[in-house]
């Protein structure tokens, strides 16, 4: 598999506008494996920033592994929550070329790459469930090591070595209905800090604008909704599309098929 180069960082300026990057990442992501298709816009914010390779950086629900191209021609990790099964080959980090210097050389009828390599390889893998640290290796120049840029790992007891990447503990599980509050839908959303998240629902006529969740703390968003005792319908708007909530079990179907969530308030 070849280092398909991913662009996600820019030295344009501000007039240029975000759905580029996006239509640029679209167009350089063709043959990568599902996980990587799906880079949230996040970890694309994250990615902008770096200027050289870093020591593994856990995200929200990804960890962001880098490397240097000078030092190293091609990379890859496996873990052992997948058995080493599989190998991740590491991508180019590539950004777009300032759109002046583009038109300068357009003029000039000079031929002009519309991206810059950065020199930095990485890979964003997602965190796994159940585990407190993600045990894996890296594999260069044909050889397999630990991670140069990680000084947390293990030997066995044949020597091999491998690299450990401590886990924070799981986000702390929301309750959807608090019993001290009767007559109160607490709701409880977590995602990446900074965001808007509304809910809508059969209280509001399913209006996507009405209730805002406050963030109580970094990607902890609540809202406590006064509501008479009956059966409630809704569903959070995270991003532009419709989330169904994940701390609350109870699902039900709309008429058009959609889900949504389900709540008795007492």
């Amino acid at each position: 598999m070849t280092d398909l180069p991913i662009i996600v960082k820019t030295v344009m300026k501000k007039r240029t506008r975000p759905a580029l990057y996006a239509l640029l990442l679209t167009l350089s992501i063709g043959r990568i494996s599902a996980a990587d298709r799906e880079i949230a816009p996040y970890i694309i914010d994250v990615l902008r920033t770096y200027t050289e390779a870093r020591a593994p950086e856990i995200l929200e629900d990804a960890v962001i592994f880098s490397a240097s191209a000078k030092e190293h021609q091609r990379v890859g990790i496996a873990f052992a929550h997948e058995h080493y099964a599989a190998v991740h080959w590491f991508h180019k980090l590539m950004e777009p070329r300032d759109p002046m210097e583009l038109a300068e050389a357009k003029a000039a009828k000079k031929n002009l790459s519309a991206t810059v390599d950065t020199g930095l390889l990485f890979h964003v893998a997602p965190l796994p469930r159940g585990v407190s640290a993600l045990e894996y290796r890296i594999i260069t120049g044909g050889l397999w090591t630990r991670d140069p840029l990680n000084p947390d790992y293990r030997s066995d007891a044949s020597g091999t070595i491998y690299s450990l990447l401590r886990l924070p503990p799981p986000a702390e599980d929301f309750s959807v209905i608090k019993p001290e509050k009767p007559g109160v839908l607490d709701l409880a959303f977590h995602g990446a800090p900074g965001e808007t998240v509304t809910v809508a629902g059969s209280f509001n006529s399913w209006d996507p604008y009405m209730y805002e969740l406050a963030e109580v703390r970094p990607g902890e968003y609540r809202l406590g909704l006064p509501l008479p005792p009956g059966l409630y319908r809704y569903v959070f708007f995270y991003r532009g599309e419709r989330v169904v909530d994940d701390h609350n079990p109870r699902k039900a179907y709309t008429p058009d098929g959609k889900t949504v969530s389900e709540v008795e308030v007492r």
